[in-house]
């Protein structure tokens, strides 16, 4: 899937995530009215960053996807390159687990944060693959199920690497690992 049917598909991504929020909001057993709420609601931005990714998620991975054979290749393609350029769909399929188990973590905290990451994207995206199969959009590939979990555990590492030992932000993780190689050079 190009750029272009990505670009496409992004009224339907907005749409689906306004309603996912409206849904949220409503199921909330907070005492307030809906105004509270919203304004509740708003204030955790990693809430909100993760219903509207799940619904880009499921626009490019199932809705934006047209009628196929899902058949035609199920081993899928494990090369990273083809013809000697980078294969965009690996890294593709790569990138869109990234922000899902980052913003997972961000908003549920789970105990084991890595067993959590590995279920998760295992499961979505042998969901995903399965519906993409019964329904017949797009192609079901095994290779796609390796690239989205191996996506989801870089989101971990990601996670793990900011979010240790008290580093909240990207440039203090980066001034710390500069501060560490110069003084190992001294």
């Amino acid at each position: 899937m190009g750029v272009r049917t990505i670009l496409h598909f992004i009224p339907q991504t907005i749409i689906f995530s306004v309603l996912s929020i409206m849904a949220y909001i409503f199921i909330q057993d907070n005492k307030g009215n809906i105004r509270n709420k919203l304004k509740q609601f708003l204030n955790q931005r990693w809430i909100a960053f993760h219903i509207i990714y799940c619904a880009f998620l499921l626009t490019v991975t199932l809705i934006g996807r047209y009628k196929a054979n899902p058949y035609t290749n199920i081993i899928g393609t494990f090369c990273a390159f083809k013809n000697g350029r980078l294969n965009s769909e690996i890294v593709v399929n790569i990138l869109l687990y990234i922000p899902y188990t980052y913003s997972f973590i961000m908003v549920y905290h789970p105990k084991s944060a890595v067993l959590s990451c590995l279920f998760l994207s295992l499961i979505t995206t042998c969901g995903i693959e399965t519906l993409q199969l019964l329904f017949w959009l797009g192609q079901f590939s095994l290779a796609d199920i390796v690239h989205n979990t191996i996506g989801g555990m870089l989101g971990y590492i990601l996670w793990f690497i900011f979010h240790t030992g008290g580093e909240r932000n990207l440039l203090s993780c980066v001034a710390k690992a500069i501060r560490k190689i110069l003084e190992r050079d001294r």
